[in-house]
């Protein structure tokens, strides 16, 4: 496996977006990495920075967001959590020369060919 094709996909194991984003790289021949929660803090840039080195990771997708408009405003500090900290925590491990991607549905439809408007309700991956 080439080394710059080794992904870490955050939210790859268990979201719809990841888990779609996971198959369509190894598809195209990346090694993929998507641990389940419980196996990364992804809210620890230490930790993240350790998978990353351990897995000689060459990229981070990352596909969590907090994406409940309706409640934000309630739920304004996992909102921050997953929108506004996990973001710079990723550039930060980035920033050691490792690639980073901020996926959302679209951007994957766009990677496959496949159209996607925006007013399309995404359903399960069977």
């Amino acid at each position: 496996m080439p080394k710059d094709k080794r992904a870490l996909v955050l939210g790859g194991k268990t979201g719809l977006l990841g888990q779609k984003l996971s198959q369509v790289l190894q598809e195209r021949g990346w090694e993929v990495k998507a641990p389940f929660r419980g196996e990364l803090d992804i809210f620890s840039e230490e930790a993240v920075s350790s998978y990353v080195q351990e897995h000689s990771i060459s990229h981070i997708f990352n596909t969590v967001a907090y994406t409940q408009v309706d409640l934000a405003e309630e739920e304004k500090e996992q909102a921050r959590l997953l929108n506004r900290n996990l973001p710079k925590i990723l550039a930060q491990v980035a920033s050691k020369k490792i690639s980073i991607s901020f996926i959302t549905a679209q951007t994957l439809s766009l990677m496959v060919n496949i159209p996607f408007p925006m007013s399309q309700k995404i359903n399960p991956i069977p």
